[in-house]
């Protein structure tokens, strides 16, 4: 009889093991899954520090269906702006997605080598947001101003691990409007949206 017992309470065992090992993966990642499913702010508008780019046509958005420009601003109900540039422009436009319950687009050109991203701003003060940002950001930004509006400006690969993108933001008829490239510079991306004006 023993013998059997002891089989069984390794058996127990490995399961509260595992049981245990389960608890403390979910309790270190759920945070972090939570937070990137639900996050609506403008942390959705910077990669992370090790965030992968997304060359292979995958979505930057979460949740998003692959649509045309027009399905895609019939979904999310704003005028979607293209840019007309060398880099940025319908003829290199390679894939468009959309989030229609977010209201959020996300335009990839040249096979992923510039993404913009837009959504409804969720913020009020484009000009205190940015310098909150760059206040408690550890990437090189700075402000600049296109029409009036300001424009946050991150040069590439100045974050912490020296690898962010080049990254332009700002906010057009309540659109939060974010032009990110690893292969392009921030002269670059302001031409992009300059040329969206």
């Amino acid at each position: 009889m023993r013998s059997m017992l002891v089989p069984q309470h390794r058996l127990i065992a490995r399961r509260i093991v595992l049981v245990v090992t389960t608890w403390a993966v979910v309790a270190s990642l759920g945070p972090t899954v939570l937070w990137a499913a639900t996050r609506n702010d403008r942390t959705t508008s910077v990669p992370a520090q090790n965030e992968v780019t997304l060359t292979n046509g995958a979505s930057p958005l979460l949740q998003a269906r692959a649509t045309t420009v027009a399905q895609a601003q019939e979904a999310v109900s704003f005028r979607i702006p293209v840019p007309d540039t060398s880099t940025a422009s319908r003829s290199t436009l390679t894939r468009t997605w959309v989030n229609r319950g977010l209201r959020q687009v996300a335009l990839i050109f040249s096979g992923g080598k510039l993404t913009i991203t837009m959504w409804p701003v969720t913020y009020k003060n484009p000009l205190l947001y940015f310098r909150t940002f760059i206040a408690e950001s550890h990437a090189k930004a700075a402000i600049k101003y296109l029409h009036g509006r300001p424009v946050l400006v991150i040069s590439p690969h100045t974050d912490r691990y020296h690898s962010n993108p080049a990254w332009v933001e700002y906010v057009r008829n309540g659109i939060d409007i974010n032009v990110y490239s690893h292969s392009y510079g921030t002269a670059t991306l302001l031409a992009d949206i300059k040329s969206m004006e």
